[in-house]
């Protein structure tokens, strides 16, 4: 996908998006449509960091300091109680950028909600990128 600087104009001759942002919301729209969510997912990451590298840069260094904050590989916190119990806590899968979160919301919120357990072991497996927990 190449970023030819060229700009689409309203009707009015204001400036509205960067070509290469309407010709990427085509081709999500097409994918939604057509392919499965999964295919439609890799798209959207893809577009997230071949257009936004700095900040695909700072999040990958971002995601490291939370897999190393992690007690264990499972990416659970390992809070313990004041008898020294292990207290029940949240494993901390993947971390995934605003974006992308909203993205998932918007178009694959019904499927999400059905198992989310599910899609987010599979999301962390398919994409390594993201995942906080060395284990899944």
């Amino acid at each position: 996908m190449s970023d030819s600087g060229m700009t689409i104009y309203d009707r009015l001759g204001r400036a509205e998006r960067p070509a290469w942002a309407i010709g990427a919301v085509d081709r999500l729209l097409d994918k939604v449509k057509s392919k499965g969510m999964w295919e439609t997912i890799d798209f959207v990451i893809e577009i997230w960091a071949k257009k936004n590298p700095k900040e695909a840069k700072d999040f990958l260094a971002y995601r490291k300091q939370l897999t190393n904050s992690r007690k264990n590989d499972t990416g659970s916190s390992g809070t313990k109680t004041r008898s020294g119990a292990t207290k029940a806590s949240m494993r901390y899968l993947c971390e995934v950028p605003v974006e992308i979160q909203g993205f998932l919301d918007m178009f694959f919120l019904k499927e999400i909600s059905k198992d989310k357990k599910a899609f987010w072991r599979k999301f962390a497996k398919r994409y390594p990128f993201f995942r906080v927990a060395k284990k899944i």
